[in-house]
């Protein structure tokens, strides 16, 4: 059995921005992740994270109809609503895999959780790791801090906690004796 996959080869940002542009309930697009880090490789499996900053979430999770402008659905996967763990806001996402390959990953977080995140001494690790503003009809994005990029590196050990590590672990050590180690 022969089984092809068609990844999308398409430019999905005009579409996104397009599609809010007309949306009242939509002031703000952002793109984070990989897609919005200047540099960062991108393949064809990689997929859109976009936070769509709305004026009320419930619309976009009672009548899903709205995935359908992307693109032909195969599968969603919908988080509850419940609120950020932060400043205690509702907000919800979803994950959606359309038939052609294309993969958007949504977030909606409502504009009074945007505004909390927007003044908070630091942001949160998703928008830190990199973002991109969209479209921002409300200037709802001016006050948001630039972000660092990085968010999810990891950070070398301290000479104490290598050696530590390596002291422990006896079986490390015999890897770089005999200079099997795949370090």
């Amino acid at each position: 059995m022969n089984m092809t996959i068609t990844l999308p080869t398409h430019e999905i940002i005009p579409t996104l921005i397009q599609w809010a542009t007309v949306r009242s309930l939509i002031p703000a697009v952002l793109l984070t992740s990989t897609r919005a880090i200047p540099d960062a490789p991108i393949d064809a499996l990689s997929d859109y994270d976009v936070i769509l900053i709305v004026q009320d979430l419930y619309p976009f999770v009672a009548n899903r109809a709205w995935l359908e402008d992307f693109g032909d659905t195969l599968i969603v996967y919908w988080d509850p609503i419940q609120p950020d763990p932060v400043f205690g806001i509702e907000q919800c996402g979803n994950v959606t895999q359309y038939a052609d390959g294309l993969k958007i990953d949504f977030s909606l977080w409502p504009v009074a959780l945007f505004q909390q995140i927007a003044s908070a001494s630091a942001l949160p690790a998703e928008l830190d790791a990199g973002y991109r503003v969209l479209i921002d009809k409300d200037h709802l994005t001016t006050t948001l801090r630039s972000p660092t990029f990085a968010a999810y590196v990891p950070q070398p050990p301290t000479l104490t906690t290598y050696q530590t590590l390596i002291n422990d672990h006896p079986m490390i050590q015999v890897q770089l004796h005999t200079g099997d180690a795949a370090i």
